[in-house]
């Protein structure tokens, strides 16, 4: 994926998906687009409801420990798929020790890349990737009631909505990104162009029952 260009890229595919993507979580996402305006130009977001995205990024009360943005996210997302996974247990799982350290992308792909038993006693299986990752990928696993990890200036974030300006023929851009920040305090927010420029990470990702 092209990071730099990651804001400018087109999205035209992904308001034409929308209906065929919004079956899986027709609930809980949506995508919802405004009347081409005089120049023949149209808003849209596709994202996850925001109450939906704030029942998982309440329930995981921020990041615990000033490093640990990334286990934040991977519990928020479990979290959204009805599995509890404590960040504590996800940072003991991947270093050993409940030690206040960063992650590599790799190592949360790992994270992301595997099976576990939730502190309920369910079998998951997650899958993320990153290679196929785009803003309309984005876009429509957003519809489809699919949050993203997102990585920029050294710090996760899950990506919950997007809103895209396109023309009458599909081509258009992202313009802003709305994500739940783990820092404390910060939770929902927009993404500034510098953090969107700054994209270094972006993981689609899956869970289901093992």
């Amino acid at each position: 994926m092209d990071r730099r260009g990651f804001l400018r890229r087109v999205v035209g595919a992904a308001a034409g998906a929308g209906a065929a993507v919004m079956a899986a979580g027709a609930a809980r996402a949506h995508v919802a687009c405004q009347p081409f305006d005089a120049y023949g130009s149209q808003t849209c977001v596709a994202g996850l409801k925001s109450e939906v995205a704030g029942s998982f990024a309440s329930a995981t009360g921020g990041q615990h420990m000033s490093q640990w943005c990334w286990a934040a996210c991977i519990e928020m997302v479990f979290r959204h798929h009805g599995y509890v996974v404590p960040q504590a247990r996800i940072v003991k799982e991947t270093f050993g020790d409940r030690v206040n350290l960063p992650s590599s992308g790799w190592q949360i792909l790992g994270n992301l890349n595997r099976e576990w038993v939730d502190d309920r006693g369910r079998r998951f299986v997650a899958r993320g990737d990153v290679m196929s990752s785009s803003p309309v990928t984005a876009a429509q696993d957003l519809a489809a009631d699919q949050p993203l990890i997102l990585g920029t200036q050294g710090h996760a974030m899950v990506l919950t909505a997007v809103e895209y300006r396109r023309d009458q023929g599909g081509n258009g851009q992202i313009v802003s990104a709305i994500v739940r920040d783990p820092w404390p305090g910060r939770g929902r927010r927009t993404l500034d162009p510098s953090e969107w420029y700054g994209v270094a990470f972006l993981a689609r990702i899956r869970v289901a029952p093992a």
